[in-house]
């Protein structure tokens, strides 16, 4: 028999949804006991989500910020970030720094390593 639980960690986009979908099932359910699992519920997806902010999550403070150099591992080449957001990172290599990149973040997060900050 297959395994029917997923037990792959949500991301904070997933867990944010999980609260608005609650939010609107409670805010429209018409029995009293049902708004009340429904906001019990929301509270644990509020706190889960909480956990997940920058402070709150050692890898965040790891994450990709626009104008960072990093060495790529395997080729030791560097990399400056020019964008980045929740799933993707792109970059150019400091020696082409026309061209540009992209990555998934956690293929980024698992290739490359951070020579220099330049943000706060």
């Amino acid at each position: 028999m297959s395994n029917l639980v997923d037990k792959t960690p949500l991301t904070a986009a997933e867990v944010a949804f999980q609260c608005l979908a609650l939010t609107h099932a409670a805010l429209f359910s018409d029995e009293v006991a049902v708004t009340e699992a429904l906001l019990f519920i929301l509270l644990d997806r509020a706190d889960t989500l909480y956990e997940m902010l920058p402070e709150k999550c050692p890898i965040c403070s790891e994450l990709p910020v626009v104008g960072d150099r990093y060495t790529q591992n395997d080729k030791g080449s560097v990399v400056i970030v020019r964008e980045q957001n929740s799933d993707q990172v792109v970059f150019s290599y400091e020696r082409y720094p026309e061209a540009s990149h992209d990555y998934s973040l956690s293929g980024f997060i698992r290739e490359f390593t951070r020579l220099e900050v330049t943000h706060g």
